[in-house]
């Protein structure tokens, strides 16, 4: 029996299910030229939640989980398994020796695990002790820390699906984004990390909060904790005064706390056990690079076939995976030759002066092409996909940003629920964001410094 490819099992289960590509587009919440593009295998999903979003809208999901697997396969993602509401998780058969994952980012469909890293942070979580988690007293925090874009976050991510991890925290591995938040220690800052407080507790399953201020908030939180053997993982913290206020395990228990961070002089203020990441070899950076250019799902193309124009690239982006996965999704779509000259037309000088205070000039230039690379996107001419990316500014960062919202908020422009997704959908191809669990619209927060300067510099 011949495989069928994405596209053609999707259209086929779409027309058994009764659907137009109109309806089954908005039923999930894409735009019909994505949609259009799937079928006819011009892309595949950049995301193994919509293609599960598809097998639940055509009836597939829970229903029939061959068909299911089929389905996630050809789209080029690991099947799905029937584990109550468990995410998936490769290689653990015990659902008893699992904790769940609470809030946890999904990986990106490029990933390419850092097995020396991971087993490094590993072992300094579970402390070095044999695969147990220290007893009695106070642990150290384990901080991640290196410069923004590296991979901290992914890195965070695979260290919260791995197996080893999971059956060592029953109770559950918690996943917080702090964000840099306010500049100055005022009332802005106090509110924002009273916001993250309660986002912790209900994480907890606690909702509303009943505290208001912050020190009340820690006390709450650590009876929350008391008793549970869980991870917490702090992602993207910035200042002391944002960990005295999220450091609520309790003494005695067989809680960890693990945390992100650029800032190494934060990580030695803490004393905490460290863990750098650094940027990826050449050759790691090669492999990144293949694997995005030849597209979520496909076998990634062979090193020795890369073109003269990759290394150059690659000196482009310095190692860095944020930057190597938007300049691949770009080559991907217009070809090695096109977006090297792009590369070479930016002036890094010019962007310097533009952004004096911006400390990643050469990842600003990655992005900078990225988004002015919208604008060869005849399907979206009409929407202004630069103009609306730079629209973002206006968001908090760290902040989820449903499609209801942008229709709200771009309902002055007459733009449908079709268009956002539309424009979603194609700046999560491009890498210009992603979207969570729940379809949100999230941007790196590199990324979203780039919108805000951006935008400022121009006037929005």
């Amino acid at each position: 029996m011949a495989v069928l490819d994405f596209g053609e099992l999707l259209k086929r289960y779409r027309k058994f299910a009764g659907y137009t590509q109109k309806e089954l587009a908005y039923r999930v919440g894409i735009g019909r030229n994505t949609l259009n593009a799937w079928e006819n295998d011009r892309r595949k999903p950049g995301d193994r939640e919509i293609v599960l979003r598809l097998a639940g809208e055509l009836n597939l999901y829970p229903q029939d989980l061959e068909a299911t697997n089929a389905f996630l396969q050809a789209a080029g993602y690991a099947p799905q398994r029937l584990v109550d509401e468990e995410t998936y998780l490769p290689g653990v058969s015990d659902l008893a020796l699992r904790g769940r994952l609470y809030n946890v980012p999904s990986l990106p469909g490029y990933y390419l695990p850092r097995e020396a890293d991971l087993a490094g942070l590993r072992e300094k979580v579970l402390a070095e002790a044999g695969g147990t988690v220290i007893g009695a007293g106070r642990s150290r925090p384990v901080v991640l820390y290196g410069m923004g874009g590296v991979g901290k976050s992914v890195l965070a991510s695979a260290l919260a699906h791995d197996k080893t991890i999971r059956a060592a925290f029953p109770d559950g591995i918690y996943w917080l984004t702090v964000g840099q938040g306010p500049g100055q220690p005022d009332e802005r800052a106090i509110t924002h990390l009273l916001g993250r407080q309660v986002e912790l507790a209900n994480l907890l399953g606690r909702e509303p909060a009943p505290f208001i201020d912050v020190q009340q908030g820690r006390t709450y939180l650590r009876i929350l904790l008391a008793g549970l053997t869980c991870l917490l993982i702090l992602d993207d913290v910035w200042t002391i005064e944002q960990l005295r206020a999220l450091d609520v395990l309790p003494a005695g228990n067989r809680s960890r706390l693990l945390l992100t961070t650029r800032d190494a002089v934060l990580v030695r203020a803490l004393g905490a056990v460290e863990h750098q990441l650094v940027v990826l070899t050449e050759t790691e950076s090669m492999i990144l690079l293949a694997r995005v250019v030849a597209g979520v799902g496909a076998e990634p193309l062979p090193l020795s076939s890369l073109p003269p124009e990759a290394r150059e690239i690659l000196h482009e982006c310095g190692g860095l995976p944020l930057a190597l996965t938007m300049i691949g999704s770009m080559v991907q779509r217009y070809g090695w030759q096109y977006a090297l000259e792009r590369l070479r037309l930016i002036d890094l000088r010019k962007i310097q002066q533009l952004y004096p205070d911006y400390p990643y000039p050469n990842l600003l230039k990655v992005i900078e092409v990225s988004v002015n690379a919208l604008e060869q996107d005849e399907e979206l001419t009409r929407l202004n996909p630069v103009e609306r990316y730079l629209d973002l500014a206006v968001f908090p960062e760290d902040t989820p940003i449903p499609p209801a919202v942008l229709v709200i908020f771009w309902q002055p422009l007459e733009l449908n629920l079709m268009n956002v997704t539309d424009l979603m959908n194609r700046w999560v191809e491009r890498s210009l964001a992603r979207l969570d669990e729940r379809g949100n619209l999230r941007l790196h927060d590199l990324q979203w410094d780039y919108v805000r300067q951006r935008a400022g510099n121009i006037g929005l």
